[in-house]
């Protein structure tokens, strides 16, 4: 009877440490990821966000634009999209779309850009009076923004892009504006956020140096810290602070 009894707890104690071990696996495998959606330097309420990857997961802004996600470990593209459950298109993103790539179990942002209304509306004149191209389109609508990229893909060719941009003084001139924020500019590249008075991206075969000056704050892997002065080399799907 007592072995009988001492078989049945042994077992039950395999069962919970299991149990335990599958846990800590799970939970191994994820990552925490948050963030803000804003609109010409304004918070953005709201809105779906949407992350596709090894799945695909859409949440919520809240009231102040701040979401929070837990994902597989891998690569991911995210935007912001008109709705919930739709895939990722340029007729459905409402934001550049981000890549990054998160390989350990940590607690990342990623900031979002709501794009302003109206630059579809602006029209392109062509050279030769022809239909502008889906590319030449795709330029215009990010010129329009105030945003800049450049392909800059990792050695095992995932597609991260360094993006420079700043809200262009037609569109900050609007009543919704956050003034202050409008005479900042961004960065972004893989995991890595720079805020400054001013950003230069100086690109190099195979790389890139980002500059970044004045009331410097950085968000990456590492946490958030302040600068006067932060400097990156940009490659590989890395950003390597250079002192």
């Amino acid at each position: 009877m007592h072995r009988r009894l001492r078989h049945r707890v042994l077992w039950i104690l395999i069962l919970f440490v299991r149990a335990d071990l599958s846990a800590q696996s799970i939970n191994g495998s994820t990552f925490h990821v948050s963030g803000i959606v804003t609109q010409l330097g304004s918070p953005a309420p709201n809105l779906w966000i949407t992350f596709e990857g090894p799945s695909v997961t859409s949440v919520k802004a809240d009231l102040a634009g701040r979401y929070e996600a837990e994902l597989p470990l891998g690569v991911w593209t995210v935007a912001v999209v008109v709705s919930s459950g739709v895939a990722m298109a340029a007729t459905s993103t409402l934001s550049h779309p981000r890549v990054f790539r998160v390989t350990a179990p940590t607690s990342v942002v990623i900031d979002l850009y709501l794009n302003a209304v109206g630059c579809a509306g602006v029209r392109m004149a062509t050279p030769d009076g022809r239909p502008p191209t889906p590319q030449e389109l795709s330029q215009k609508d990010e010129v329009c923004q105030g945003r800049t990229p450049f392909s800059l893909p990792s050695d095992d060719a995932v597609p991260f892009e360094v993006v420079v941009g700043q809200v262009p003084p037609s569109l900050c001139s609007m009543m919704h504006a956050d003034q202050k924020a409008c005479e900042r500019q961004f960065a972004t590249y893989n995991l890595l956020t720079v805020y400054a008075d001013k950003v230069v991206f100086t690109r190099y075969l195979g790389g890139g140096l980002l500059e970044a000056s004045g009331n410097v704050v950085v968000k990456d892997d590492h946490g958030e810290y302040r600068r006067d002065l932060a400097n990156f080399f940009i490659g590989g799907g890395r950003a390597v602070p250079v002192y």
